[in-house]
């Protein structure tokens, strides 16, 4: 597990603005979890990154509302994952990925290369990162 900061107030435009984030890389399951300085709209993306292998994108459309949807993304586009999900408390969000959807479960440590946010018009507002490399479990 490794734990980021990043100073508020710090975004290139108003939407979600890091002020932290934690990636745990568990036996079955990545689990990230990110801190905001104030509940906005906007997208939260996170790349994932094993040795010799592609880079996976994990991103959260929220909305204040609750409408909120999960996707997972490779270099050609979106891959299904039964079981990811994303929980939203507040300034809080935490996405949790299977560990079945990540190079099919075939991984041992992961780093977070980068994970920022960006308006619903897909303009980047803030990122933070990378972490070190995580070991698995």
């Amino acid at each position: 597990e490794e734990t980021l900061t990043d100073v508020a107030n710090d975004q290139s435009r108003p939407g979600l603005d890091i002020v932290g984030a934690t990636v745990d890389n568990g036996d079955y399951a990545v689990t990230v979890t990110m801190n905001f300085r104030a509940d906005r709209n906007g997208y939260a993306v996170m790349g994932l990154k094993a040795h010799d292998r592609g880079l996976l994108r994990v991103a959260v459309r929220h909305e204040v509302d609750g409408a909120d949807r999960d996707f997972l993304l490779d270099a050609g586009g979106r891959v299904r994952c039964a079981g990811l999900t994303s929980t939203w408390v507040a300034t809080t969000a935490t996405v949790t990925v299977p560990s079945t959807c990540l190079w099919r479960g075939n991984y041992g440590a992961v780093r977070a290369p980068w994970l920022l946010t960006e308006a619903l018009g897909h303009a980047d507002v803030d990122v933070a990162g990378p972490t070190h490399w995580i070991a698995r479990g």
